[in-house]
C-alpha cells in the first residue's frame, strides 16, 4: 500500500492514514456481510471448551457465520449473489 498509494485512493502513507484506511475497509466489509445476511456481529453464547475464551477474548465484537455465509464460502460465490438466489427461490 505504501508503494502505490494512488491505487488504493490513499492521500498519505503515514501509519495513521494507513490504519484509518484499513479500519474503514474492515468496517465497510463487515457491514456489507451483515446486510447480505452472511454473518452476524454481536455476543453469543460461549462454547464449553475451556480454551475457547483464551482464543476469543470477551470484547463484545463476536463475528459468526450464518448459514448463507457458509454456503457462499463453500461454493465460492458472492454473498450478494447468494442473497439474490435466496430471495428468488424462497
Amino acid at each position: 500500500m505504501t508503494q502505490n498509494p494512488n491505487y488504493y485512493n490513499l492521500h498519505n502513507v503515514s501509519h495513521q492514514h494507513l490504519s484509518d484506511h484499513l479500519s474503514e475497509l474492515v468496517e465497510t466489509t463487515l457491514s456489507d456481510l451483515v446486510n447480505s445476511k452472511c454473518i452476524a456481529i454481536g455476543t453469543f453464547v460461549r462454547a464449553t471448551v475451556s480454551s475457547f475464551s483464551q482464543v476469543f477474548p470477551e470484547d463484545g465484537m463476536d463475528v459468526s457465520a450464518l448459514n448463507l455465509g457458509m454456503i457462499a464460502a463453500y461454493y465460492n460465490i458472492s454473498c450478494k449473489c447468494s442473497l439474490l438466489l435466496v430471495v428468488l427461490f424462497v
